[in-house]
């Protein structure tokens, strides 16, 4: 019996990523690996997006749909 093998990820927890969220690209924060427990073992990982300071959501994403992404206040500094 053989085992398929699971690529390293991509995200570490704390690392911002960005995605799809409707129309727009959004930016959050992974706050956990869940690991490869996705269809066909694909890795997910929980994300944290903050929508204003008191309206947070908590979902779960398929890696292959997050890009790595600068820190909110980094994106900020560097457009200034």
């Amino acid at each position: 019996m053989s085992k398929a093998k699971t690529s390293p990820p991509r995200f570490h927890v704390g690392d911002w990523v960005s995605f799809l969220a409707g129309v727009r690209q959004a930016t959050g924060q992974v706050i956990e690996d869940r690991g490869p427990i996705g269809v066909q073992g694909r890795r997910l990982y929980r994300i944290r997006w903050e929508l204003a300071p008191d309206v947070v959501n908590v979902f779960e994403y398929p890696e292959e749909y997050l890009e790595a992404a600068a820190a909110p206040n980094q994106a900020k500094a560097t457009q200034a």
